[in-house]
């Protein structure tokens, strides 16, 4: 990639930054949002954001963020160098877990071969050894039809309920 001299200097301070970084950074945690200023949108998990500055920047003319720089640091997506007037608008969100309702029922249901566990699996009909997804099973012939349990997830029937140890509050 043909680089100008600016740019391979920005590059390299950002190259320095991503090569100190280790995979247990808890910088790499934080979700990062990005609109280029051609309406592209990049979305990346397990990144952050730095904003650079540089003060020997040489006068663009007219650019409304001279010397200002973006640096998006991923997990698994490397680093990437945005100049901050080519950049329509960034967000860094810290990933939070999502609050249930209190109603909202624990995993009842766990897969043995994805190790997964949801509320309740998916229901199949069996018919002549192949899975047949219909929601009206009256509607067939139903001399060899047959319901099974899948996992929503990988599909397995090996699908079985989950023993749930409920935790109690002790006085003592």
């Amino acid at each position: 990639m043909a680089m100008s001299v600016q740019m391979k200097k920005i590059h390299k301070i950002a190259k320095k930054i991503d090569d100190n970084l280790r995979a247990d950074d808890l910088r790499l945690s934080h979700v990062v949002h990005l609109v280029h200023e051609d309406g592209s949108i990049f979305h990346w998990d397990n990144a952050f954001l730095i904003e650079y500055y540089d003060k020997d920047h040489p006068y663009w003319g007219g650019t409304k963020y001279p010397g200002q720089w973006v640096f998006v640091f991923s997990e698994h997506h490397g680093f990437h160098v945005f100049a901050r007037n080519e950049v329509e608008n960034f967000r860094q969100f810290k990933r939070v877990s999502v609050e249930k309702h209190p109603d909202f029922p624990e995993d009842q249901w766990i897969c043995d071969s994805c190790h997964s566990t949801f509320i309740e699996p998916s229901s199949a009909w069996l018919a002549d050894s192949k899975i047949i997804w219909v929601e009206n099973p009256e509607n067939l012939d139903a001399l060899s039809l047959c319901q099974i349990n899948l996992c929503p997830w990988c599909e397995s029937d090996t699908v079985r309920v989950r023993k749930i140890v409920k935790k109690s509050l002790s006085t003592n």
